[in-house]
C-alpha cells in the first residue's frame, strides 16, 4: 500500500476541510438569495399590482362619475335645442383629457344628435348596434363596457362608457357616452413607480389586450384567455404566479390584481433570466469568500503541518477540551516547530472561537432587543398609539425592516387622520340629509292629503253634472210635450173656425192645455236655475283645480288644462241658461195672451170665428216659441252631457294624481329610511376612527 507523506495527507485533508463548507456555504446561500429575492419581487409586483388597479378603478369611476352627473343634468336640457345640447357636453368635456372624442349624445333609437368635438349640424352616425349602448337601455345604469372597439368618430381603439338619461318624469331620453383613450390608460400605468423595474400588462375581464409593452398586442385586440397566466389568474382576484411561460417563449413571473368596477386584470412581470442577473453579483461576491475560505484553510493546514512536532495526544487532549468548552484551555508550545506552530493555532482558534462566541453573543442580545422594540411598537400600534417608530438597530436586514413599520404605521396614521376628516364630513352631510327628507316626507305628505280632498270633491261635482244632465233631459222633453200641445191648439182652432159652437169647447179645452203648459214652463225655469247654478260651481271647481294644479308643479300641468276645459264648458252652460231664460219670458207671454184668447172666446161666442183667428195666429206664434224652447233643451241636454264628460276626464285625472302622490310620499319615505341608515353609518365610522384618534393623541 502506498503511503503519503504526512505533508500531502495534511495539506490535502485541509483543501478538503476548507472546501467543502465553502461549497455548501455558497450553495446555500445563493439559493437563499434567490429565494429571497423571488419571493420579495413577486410581493412588490403584486403590490405594484394592487396600486395600478387601484388607479384604474379610481380612473374609470371618474369618468363614470362625469357621464352619470351629465346623465342627470340632461334630464333638464331640452334636446331640440341643439346649440344648448352642444354647449352643455363641451362643458363638460372641457376637463377630462381622455376622453377619445368628447362627450356623445344619442337618442334611444341609436341616433348620434350632439357631440362634444364635432362643428354644430355635421352628420353623427348611428350607435344603436353598439353592446354598450344596448347594455346601459336594458340595465338602466351607467356601465362600461366589457370590449375594446373601434370608435366611429375617428377609428381609434376606445374603451366605451355610457349612461341612461331619464327626463323628470322617468321617460328615457337617450343616452350619454363616451370613449377613452387606451394611450391614457398606458399613461396611468407608466407613473407608477415599479419595484425592481417589470413590465405592466392590462386586459379586460374577458381576456382582450388594454395595456402592453408591444403595442400591436393592444392595436390588435389580442386575447390572453387561452394562455397558461390568464388560467392562473381568473382563479383569484389578487395573487402572484412563480413561473409562466410568455407569448415570446420567455419564462417570467409576475404579480396581479382585479380592477374591482371593472373585472379588468393587472399584471406586472419580469423574466427569470433579468432576477438572475440581479444575483449574479451576490453570487460573485460568495464565490471569493469561498476562495478566501479555502486559501485561509490551506494557509493554516500548512503552516500547522510544518509547525507539527508536539505529541499529537496532548494537541488532541487540547482540542477535546476545547470542542468541550474549555476554551481557557491552551496548548503548550514545544518540540518540533510544526507541533509549536500546531499548539499556537488551536491556542489562535480558541480565542478566536472566543470571541466569535462574544460577539455572537453580543448580536444575539441586541437583535433580542431589537425584536422587542418592533413588537413594542406593534402592541402601540394594535393599541391606537401610531406616533410610534423604530430606532435603528445599526444591522441591514433590521434596519430595513425598521424603516419598513416606520412607513406602515406613518402611512397608517395619515389614513386614519384622512377617514377621521372623511367621516366627519360624512356625518355632517349626512344629518343634513336627513333633516332635508323628514322636512320633505312632511310636504309630501300634506300635498297627498290635499289630492285626496280634491278627488273627493270632483267625485261630488260629477254627481251634480249627472243631476244636472238628467234634469236637461227632462226639459227637452217637456219642450217636445209642449210642441205637440201647441201643433192640436192649432188643429182645434181650424176646428173652431168651422164650427162656432164647437168653439167654446175647444177655447175651455185649450185653457186647460195652456194652463198645464205654464206649469211645464215654470218646471224649465226652474231646471234652467239649476243648471245656472251647476255653471257657477263648475266655475268655482275649475278655479281651486287650477290653484291645485299650480301647487303641484310640473305634476299637475295636465290637471291645469282639464280645470280650464272645465271653466268652459262652465260659460258656455251659463250663456245657455241666459238663452233658455228669455226663450221662457216670451213663453210666459204668449201663454197669457192665450189665456185672455180662450176667454174671450168662452164670454162671446159670436165673436168666435174672428177670435179663433186671432187664437191660430197666437198658438203659431207659441208653437214657433215652443220649437225654440225644444232646440234650447237639447242644447241644454247635450251642454250637460259635454259637462259629465269632462267631469269624467276630471275625476280619472286626479286618480292619476292621487296615485302619483302615494308613490311619491312612499319614495320620500324610503329616501328618509336611506338617509337615517347613511347616518347610522357615518356614527359608526366616527366611533371606529375615534380608537385610532385616541391612540394619536395619547
Amino acid at each position: 500500500m502506498r503511503r503519503f507523506r504526512k505533508m500531502t495527507l495534511l495539506m490535502s485533508g485541509a483543501f478538503v476541510v476548507a472546501l467543502t463548507p465553502a461549497v455548501i456555504v455558497g450553495v446555500g446561500s445563493s439559493t437563499s438569495m434567490r429565494t429571497l429575492l423571488l419571493d420579495e419581487t413577486l410581493a412588490g409586483y403584486r403590490s405594484d399590482a394592487v396600486q395600478l388597479a387601484g388607479r384604474y378603478d379610481d380612473f374609470v369611476g371618474e369618468y363614470v362619475h362625469m357621464l352619470t352627473t351629465s346623465a342627470r343634468q340632461l334630464a333638464y336640457v331640452d334636446l331640440a335645442d341643439r346649440d344648448a345640447l352642444q354647449a352643455f357636453l363641451e362643458r363638460q368635456a372641457g376637463a377630462y383629457p381622455a376622453l377619445n372624442n368628447g362627450v356623445l349624445m344619442t337618442l334611444p333609437n341609436g341616433q348620434a344628435i350632439a357631440s362634444s368635438t364635432q362643428s354644430p349640424g355635421a352628420e353623427l352616425p348611428n350607435f344603436g348596434d353598439r353592446a354598450w349602448f344596448q347594455d346601459a337601455l336594458a340595465e338602466r345604469k351607467p356601465i362600461v363596457d366589457r370590449d375594446i372597439i373601434v370608435s366611429r368618430l375617428n377609428d381609434r381603439l376606445v374603451l366605451a362608457i355610457a349612461a341612461p338619461v331619464f327626463s323628470p318624469i322617468g321617460d328615457l331620453k337617450g343616452v350619454v357616452s363616451a370613449g377613452l383613450k387606451l394611450d391614457a390608460l398606458a399613461g396611468l400605468a407608466e407613473k407608477v413607480s415599479l419595484d425592481g423595474g417589470g413590465l405592466v400588462d392590462a386586459a379586460t375581464g374577458d381576456g382582450v389586450a388594454l395595456v402592453s409593452a408591444d403595442r400591436e398586442l393592444v392595436r390588435s385586440r389580442y386575447s390572453y384567455a387561452p394562455s397558461e397566466i390568464w388560467r392562473d389568474m381568473s382563479e383569484s382576484p389578487t395573487g402572484v404566479i412563480p413561473s409562466y411561460e410568455s407569448i415570446e417563449g420567455e419564462n417570467r413571473l409576475a404579480g396581479f390584481a382585479t380592477v374591482p368596477s371593472t373585472g379588468w386584470k393587472v399584471w406586472v412581470s419580469r423574466s427569470h433570466d433579468a432576477l438572475d442577473d440581479l444575483i449574479e453579483q451576490p453570487y460573485a461576491f460568495a464565490a471569493l469568500w469561498g476562495a478566501l475560505g479555502v486559501l485561509g484553510g490551506l494557509a493554516l493546514a500548512y503552516f500547522a503541518s510544518v509547525k507539527l512536532t508536539r505529541p499529537i495526544t496532548h494537541l488532541r487532549d487540547v482540542a477535546l477540551a476545547v470542542s468541550n468548552g474549555e476554551l481557557e484551555r491552551k496548548a503548550t508550545p514545544g518540540g518540533a516547530r510544526e507541533i509549536a506552530e500546531l499548539a499556537e493555532a488551536v491556542n489562535t482558534m480558541s480565542d478566536s472561537l472566543s470571541k466569535r462566541i462574544a460577539a455572537e453573543t453580543a448580536q444575539r442580545q441586541s437583535l433580542s432587543e431589537t425584536v422587542a422594540e418592533f413588537g413594542q411598537l406593534a402592541r402601540r400600534v394594535a393599541s391606537g398609539d401610531l406616533t410610534v417608530r423604530v430606532n435603528k438597530a445599526g444591522i441591514e436586514e433590521l434596519d430595513l425592516l425598521g424603516n419598513a413599520l416606520n412607513d406602515m404605521t406613518a402611512a397608517l396614521e395619515r389614513m386614519v387622520g384622512e377617514i377621521a376628516e372623511a367621516a366627519a364630513g360624512l356625518y355632517s352631510a349626512s344629518a343634513e340629509i336627513l333633516a332635508a327628507t323628514t322636512q320633505q316626507v312632511s310636504a309630501t305628505a300634506e300635498e297627498a292629503s290635499a289630492v285626496r280632498e280634491t278627488v273627493t270633491t270632483v267625485s261630488e261635482v260629477k254627481q251634480t253634472g249627472t243631476l244636472a244632465m238628467e234634469k236637461a233631459r227632462a226639459v227637452a222633453d217637456a219642450a217636445k210635450r209642449a210642441a205637440d200641445v201647441a201643433r192640436d191648439g192649432r188643429e182645434a182652432v181650424d176646428t173652431t173656425i168651422a164650427g162656432t159652437y164647437e168653439a167654446k169647447a175647444r177655447m175651455e179645452t185649450l185653457s186647460q192645455k195652456i194652463l198645464v203648459f205654464i206649469e211645464q214652463a215654470e218646471a224649465i225655469a226652474e231646471i234652467n236655475a239649476s243648471v245656472n247654478e251647476l255653471a257657477e260651481q263648475s266655475n268655482l271647481l275649475a278655479v281651486n283645480a287650477s290653484i291645485e294644479a299650480a301647487r303641484a308643479g310640473e305634476a299637475g300641468v295636465g290637471f291645469a288644462v282639464v280645470a280650464n276645459e272645465i271653466k268652459a264648458l262652465a260659460d258656455q252652460s251659463k250663456a245657455a241658461t241666459r238663452q233658455v231664460r228669455g226663450i221662457l219670458m216670451e213663453i210666459q207671454r204668449a201663454s197669457q195672451s192665450a189665456m185672455l184668447a180662450a176667454e174671450q172666446g168662452v164670454r162671446a161666442a159670436d165673436e168666435g170665428v174672428e177670435i179663433a183667428n186671432k187664437s191660430g195666429t197666437a198658438i203659431s206664434q207659441l208653437a214657433a216659441s215652443v220649437n225654440e224652447a225644444a232646440q234650447s233643451g237639447q242644447q241644454i241636454l247635450a251642454t250637460s252631457q259635454e259637462q259629465l264628460a269632462g267631469m269624467d276626464q276630471i275625476a280619472e285625472a286626479m286618480q292619476n294624481i292621487e296615485e302619483s302622490s302615494n308613490q311619491t310620499v312612499a319614495g320620500t319615505r324610503q329616501v328618509e329610511r336611506a338617509a337615517t341608515d347613511l347616518n347610522d353609518l357615518s356614527n359608526r365610522l366616527n366611533d371606529l376612527v375615534s380608537f385610532a384618534k385616541g391612540g394619536r393623541e395619547n
